[in-house]
């Protein structure tokens, strides 16, 4: 049994510009709007103001951790020592 798709797909160039880049993550901005955080072999694409929302979680998370005493080192920090 043959299956036949009635759609086309448009072809869009998409160019992400990096952000930022760490040792196991980086964030681009698409040209389409969204945001590609990369962490490891995953990219999650999320929208600006998803983004902005996870940001301000991971942020909490992390004061968090740090206010109850959980050893938590930056990438950066863990560079410097």
């Amino acid at each position: 049994m043959k299956l036949k798709f009635n759609f086309k797909m448009e072809q869009t160039a998409m160019h992400r510009r990096p952000l930022a880049n760490g040792q196991h993550s980086a964030v681009e901005l698409c040209n389409c709007g969204t945001i590609h955080v990369t962490i490891g072999p995953l990219t999650f694409r999320i929208p600006p103001e998803v983004y902005d929302s996870l940001c301000d979680t991971l942020v909490q998370g992390l004061v968090a951790l740090k206010l109850e005493g959980t050893p938590v080192k930056s990438l950066a920090a863990a560079a410097r020592a």
